[in-house]
């Protein structure tokens, strides 16, 4: 079994890498896709806000690394939020509607968990692999 492991250091190395473009605000570094899970990297600026959204079956951690987001979710009958700051960890389960904004006055940076991964045909750059 081939296991793939990409050396991850400080957030501050990761500018080297390929960030994509997802949205107005938002870039994406993948950073390990199993076939259980996806670790990837996040950067928004102040003032991004995303759209509703949930997931049919994946599970989701949210790590930030450093700035605020104020995460938004709701349920059938309100709509509740908290805010996250850098060290702190909001966990969203599947098919729970949710939408991120930054809040603080600097750039928020995240490593957020999927699993099982998405189903969309994600791409690493550059992974190393492993023979376990």
């Amino acid at each position: 079994m081939d296991v793939r492991v990409k050396k991850v250091g400080r957030v501050e190395k990761l500018e080297n890498e390929k960030w994509v473009q997802q949205s107005d605000g938002l870039k994406r570094r993948l950073l390990i896709r199993t076939d259980n899970f996806m670790l990837a990297a996040y950067k928004l600026v102040p003032g991004t806000k995303g759209k509703w959204h949930s997931h049919e079956k994946e599970e989701q951690v949210i790590c930030v690394q450093s700035g605020t987001l104020l995460m938004r979710w709701r349920d059938q009958t309100e709509e509740k939020s908290v805010e996250v700051k850098a060290g702190e960890a909001v966990y969203i389960p599947p098919n729970v509607a949710h939408k991120p904004e930054v809040t603080g006055t600097g750039e928020c940076i995240t490593f957020d968990i999927h699993a099982p991964p998405p189903t969309s045909n994600y791409q690493i750059s550059n992974p190393t692999s492993i023979a376990v």
